[in-house]
């Protein structure tokens, strides 16, 4: 039953729909590369460059649930003295339910408040007018409450709307967010379109994943979709091995993915596309389990030679001083997320990391030394 619902909620939150497909057409013919390989490298710096984390998307819907389950159990215990032990087992099971089986959006939210209410609501009905004098100080609390939790929903609403309001006129596609309906629609709605998401420019873990997911559809490049308890992303296979596509560069091996995510295991669907439109989506391994003999680091000396040499390239000679100054450049993971196989992802990494120094220095660069510390590599930037 739980892997049907796993299934369900994908399906509605994260599997494109022929219409996202479509929607990535233009996107996908230009990231096509020479070979597989660097269409999906071109796939990841695409989204790693354009795309920003959707926080008020994030934490708003989160906001928005536990506020409502709140009013569910506070209205349940302040009530409980004054209905049967019966109703009162009735009261929770919903709210066990709530937590088991999460909603599919904000609406979908709305609906299990009130209908969950509503199953009480004769018995609650009977109770209070049996005990109207008893049930005075309780109802004052009540209303308090509610006041409070009604608060900060609404307070949540209006902050997000003048956020919004503001993002507009940096981002044309915000501009579409006019009204309170497409606000909410699109801030707390299970899933958020492609068309949206291109205009929007913003996401999170699962729209990044249905965007990834149509795009590499129109490629007809084969993927899975691995999800955790709380996050989802994309995987590809290069080389025989599972690479994820996950929001940021770079391409990260399978096992070391899970391994940052302080995971052990995750599950791993694969979604079936025949013309380019979605045919099945099938648990094909219940529980995918991190391999120990993974996680070592692959990079070796000639490696960070070979990175250095290119990235000197990337960023040509602009002075010879002999009065050089440093500036060290911390480039977390690096060396552990470090494959030949997605080698191209890598360097996109490390040229970004450097880009995002102040531009006076990157124009005065003289050479750069990679080094590694642990995990990480570090560009040394003189000028």
């Amino acid at each position: 039953m739980m892997d049907g619902i796993k299934k369900l909620i994908l399906g509605r939150s994260v599997i494109p729909s022929n219409k996202d497909i479509e929607s990535a057409i233009n996107v996908s013919s230009f990231l096509k590369g020479k070979n597989e390989k660097e269409s999906i490298t071109n796939v990841m710096d695409y989204i790693d460059r354009n795309f920003e984390y959707w926080y008020e998307r994030a934490d708003g819907f989160s906001v928005i649930m536990y506020a409502f389950l709140l009013l569910y159990i506070v209205t349940s215990l302040l009530i409980a003295p004054f209905i049967p032990f019966n109703y009162l087992v009735l009261a929770f099971v919903p709210a066990i339910l709530f937590i088991s089986f999460p909603p599919f959006g904000t609406y979908h939210i709305i609906i299990y408040y009130l209908v969950f209410l509503s199953a009480l609501a004769i018995p609650v009905m009977i109770t209070i007018m049996q005990n109207v004098q008893n049930l005075v100080p309780i109802l004052s609390i009540l209303c308090v409450t509610y006041g409070v939790l009604i608060g900060v929903i609404v307070g949540n609403l209006v902050t997000m709307y003048v956020k919004y309001m503001h993002y507009s006129k940096k981002r044309q596609g915000f501009a579409k967010l006019g009204t309170l309906q497409d606000m909410i629609r699109s801030t707390f709605g299970m899933g958020l379109s492609v068309e949206n998401m291109l205009n929007y420019r913003v996401g999170i873990c699962r729209d990044y994943a249905r965007l990834t997911s149509a795009i590499l559809a129109n490629l007809n490049i084969d993927h899975k979709f691995v999800s955790l308890k709380n996050h989802v992303a994309v995987a590809v296979k290069i080389d025989g091995e599972y690479f994820v596509i996950d929001q940021r560069s770079p391409i990260v091996q399978f096992d070391k993915w899970l391994s940052i995510h302080a995971s052990k295991k995750a599950d791993v669907y694969g979604v079936k596309f025949v013309n380019k439109q979605v045919y099945s989506v099938e648990l094909i391994n219940k529980k995918y389990r991190i391999r120990a003999d993974k996680l070592g680091i692959n990079l070796q000396n000639k490696d960070l030679e070979r990175i250095q040499k290119e990235i000197n390239e990337i960023f040509p000679v602009k002075q010879k001083n002999n009065d050089w100054s440093v500036k060290s450049v911390l480039i977390k993971d690096a060396a552990y997320f470090y494959d030949n196989c997605v080698y191209d992802s890598i360097m996109s990494y490390i040229s970004r990391e450097i880009s995002n120094i102040p531009k006076n220095i990157v124009r005065n660069i003289s050479h750069i030394t990679i080094l590694q510390d642990e995990k990480n590599l570090i560009a040394e930037i003189y000028n």
